[in-house]
Order: structure tokens, then sequence, then C-alpha cells
């Protein structure tokens, strides 16, 4: 941002000395023309250089939230799991109540739920 500031005063300083050239001559002429155009190009330059420092901040703090939201995950999406019904050989737990009923049973003694 300071290297675009600085080159716009420098094509400022460039035009009034453009304005202060005595015009009796071409040569003269030609010195203001050229001061003019270089000018312009100046100006015009910093704020090229300007524009595009701004953008770049821009696409900075646009990659570093990408970065950000990517290795940070979502918890809202993230559910509880499904409790599972535990099974121990001869016998299972039911995931509702936790009561232990035989294998063969397919529901819970304590509550009903199906196996």
């Amino acid at each position: 941002m300071v290297l675009g500031g600085v080159i716009i005063i420098l094509g400022i300083v460039v035009l009034i000395i453009g304005l202060f050239v005595d015009t009796q001559n071409i040569m003269q002429q030609t010195i203001q023309y050229l001061c003019f155009v270089c000018s312009s190009v100046l100006v015009v330059g910093g704020l090229i250089i300007i524009t595009i420092k701004n953008g770049l901040k821009s696409l900075e703090y646009s990659i570093s939230e990408i970065e950000r939201k990517l290795c940070k995950p979502d918890t809202s999406t993230i559910s509880n799991p499904v409790p599972v019904n535990k099974n121990y050989g001869s016998a299972w737990t039911c995931k509702k109540c936790s009561t232990d009923n035989v294998a063969t049973d397919s529901s819970c003694k304590g509550c009903g739920e199906y196996r």
C-alpha cells in the first residue's frame, strides 16, 4: 500500500513539474507532454499496485478462513452414537435398560425392547 501511495505522489509531482514548463517552442511542449504521460502512467500504476495488494489481502483472508473451516470439524453434524446391544456369548445386554438377557431371547425381559 505504501509503494502504491509513493508512486501516486511521484506521478503528481511529475504532473506539477509539467505544468510549470514554459511551452514556447516544440521541445518544451514535448517535455510537457511527456510529463503528462509519465504522471498518468505513474498514478495508474500506483492505483493498480494498491488494488492488487488489497486483492491479495482478501485472498489471504479467504484462504485462511477456508483452512480454518477444513481443519476444524463441524460438531453440529456429529450425532451421538446409537447404543448397541452388547452380546456376551450366552447373554446380551439391552441397549435401552441395560438388562442382561439370555442369548436365545429375541426381546428384553426388562423392557420388552427387541434385540
